[in-house]
């Protein structure tokens, strides 16, 4: 029941050492197919003008008194970053909890604070010079980003071109 569900589970973690081993032994277990998988760096930003912007080697304590504007706390990549901040005891209090990325990403053109965001999402941004990537060191998380489906379903042409799309 429940209980070997979770022994397995449990025995998956340890068993597997990365993110692609867990999904391909997920995916055999539910008979699902990957059918894209992508690394997704997740990076502090700020605005161009932000003080620590352009500065290397930026120590995490640094950051930790400067605003923050952040996803809100059921975000894959918000969660890593407070586990990896437990890690060192250390802990972010945001000024800002917004889903919205975009409105994230307003607030962070007016220069007053930073986030912590996927680099597809502010991608365009730092090429236009609109948002600055601060080089802060050791925190380095990568997300994936990755579509299934279910090996024993039809795929349409509009999945086909909606996994297309994912792959760019």
């Amino acid at each position: 029941g429940d209980r070997e569900k979770n022994e397995r589970d449990e025995g998956l973690g340890q068993r597997c050492g990365n993110m692609n081993e867990k999904t391909d032994v997920l995916a055999r277990r539910t008979n699902m197919t990957k059918v894209m998988e992508k690394a997704e760096p997740v990076i502090f930003v700020s605005a161009p003008n932000y003080k620590l912007a352009g500065k290397k080697n930026i120590e995490v304590e640094e950051i930790l008194n400067a605003p923050f504007y952040l996803t809100e706390r059921n975000a894959n990549y918000r969660q890593a970053l407070e586990q990896e901040l437990a890690l060192h005891k250390q802990t972010l209090s945001p000024v800002l909890e917004c889903s919205d990325t975009a409105f994230i990403k307003k607030m962070l053109k007016t220069g007053k604070g930073l986030s912590y965001l996927p680099l597809f999402v502010v991608q365009k941004d730092i090429e236009e010079g609109k948002i600055a990537k601060l080089d802060v060191k050791d925190i380095d998380i990568t997300m994936y980003r990755q579509v299934f489906y279910h090996a024993n379903k039809y795929m349409t042409k509009e999945m086909e071109k909606f996994v297309e799309y994912c792959r760019l």
